[in-house]
């Protein structure tokens, strides 16, 4: 029993390794890092994109300063990343929280912008499209001083849908949509219920233009718009869900939506949300008053006018605001990839054939 004894006294001293053996405490960064939605792989005429975005919390008590992040394929975290930023590109796809996008204005770096304050979270707005795209990704995050591997991630996240367009006809332009990382619609997330979510991550603003221009006659004239009261179409067979009408369109230029008192109720102007099924909803906004041809509870067609193009809301000028999100209430579900069946690329003056991907920014189709 003796002996016993003082072989428990021993097992409950503490052990002095040699200092070379000493493990450091903490043993990694206290940074926490997860991906805000998992992103799911998309076609587009430029390549296949993922478009997401990796929240960074500092848990510690001092400043931390990001110096790179690599992307991976998590099969094999040991190859060459299959993306990764420093220095401007980093500063490019940070954003602080105390310090967001204003619009399409994107925030100043200076000397200090890689750093996050104790207790500070950021968030990392990636928009990448490598030569091979694998089913899982995790991160590796550098700092001045040490590094930290984690926030892995399917690239499979939902259903890909492939979709009617929504519009007729053309051109149509293709304003702050996908793949395109610096506009208000990437940056513009939104903290509704105690959750943060990006609805527009993926949305498209669509204006029709000929020749370069939009509008033919007084800029101040809602009329000379391409786009206004243009048939707005169903992109799937599905069941309206929600509506909105009776919010009067603004007259074109920043005087008019800022005249509207806006609000959660407001913002998105007249509006239509449909059920695509899958658990996925098309929002259409921006629509003119009284032009709806839908209420909810109705069942409509692919192809079927359910409204026309208008100017309420958060709108400057006649356009159709589109997106898909997991949520049927407006902005607060996150913005999810798709495909168009079929439309015609004429951004560069000759017609080219697309089929099942996603027009990027910029870019001008015209609908069959």
């Amino acid at each position: 029993m003796r002996t016993l004894s003082l072989l428990l006294v021993a097992l409950l001293l503490p052990m002095h390794l040699p200092a070379a053996e000493n493990p450091k405490w903490p043993p990694e960064p206290q940074l926490e890092m997860r991906v805000q939605f998992a992103p799911t792989v998309f076609p587009t005429p430029a390549g296949n994109f993922l478009v997401y975005e990796l929240r960074i919390a500092n848990l510690s008590k001092q400043p931390v300063v990001l110096r790179r992040l690599e992307v991976h394929d998590a099969a094999d975290a040991a190859a060459m990343p299959i993306a990764s930023f420093e220095g401007e590109q980093l500063d490019s796809v940070l954003m602080h929280f105390g310090n967001p996008a204003i619009g399409d204005q994107m925030p100043t770096a200076d000397n200090n912008y890689r750093s996050l304050a104790a207790g500070e979270t950021a968030m990392l707005y990636l928009t990448i499209s490598p030569p091979r795209i694998p089913g899982a990704l995790v991160h590796r995050l550098y700092t001045a001083d040490d590094d930290i591997e984690g926030a892995a991630t399917t690239t499979r996240g939902v259903k890909l849908l492939e979709l009617g367009p929504p519009l007729e006809g053309g051109p149509w332009r293709a304003k702050a949509g996908t793949a395109y990382n610096d506009s208000h619609h990437r940056r513009q997330f939104m903290l509704l219920g105690g959750s943060l979510t990006l609805s527009s991550r993926c949305a498209i603003d669509w204006k029709r233009e000929e020749n370069g221009a939009n509008f033919r006659g007084a800029e101040d004239d809602i009329r000379s718009y391409l786009s206004y009261e243009n048939h707005v179409l169903a992109v799937a067979d599905g069941r309206v869900v929600a509506i909105k009408d009776g919010i009067v369109d603004n007259k074109p230029g920043h005087v008019g939506a800022e005249a509207l008192k806006l609000s959660l109720e407001t913002i998105a102007g007249n509006l239509v949300v449909l059920d695509l099924g899958d658990g996925q909803f098309a929002f259409y906004a921006h629509l003119k008053p009284g032009s709806l041809e839908v209420k909810p509870g109705q069942r409509v067609k692919r192809g079927e006018v359910i409204a026309r193009v208008g100017n309420s809301g958060s709108s400057f000028e006649p356009h159709l605001h589109f997106e898909v999100t997991n949520s049927a209430q407006p902005l607060r579900g996150e913005g999810l990839p798709y495909r168009i069946d079929r439309y015609l690329d004429i951004t560069h003056g000759n017609a080219s054939a697309r089929h099942g991907e996603l027009p990027v920014a910029e870019m001008l189709v015209q609908f069959r």
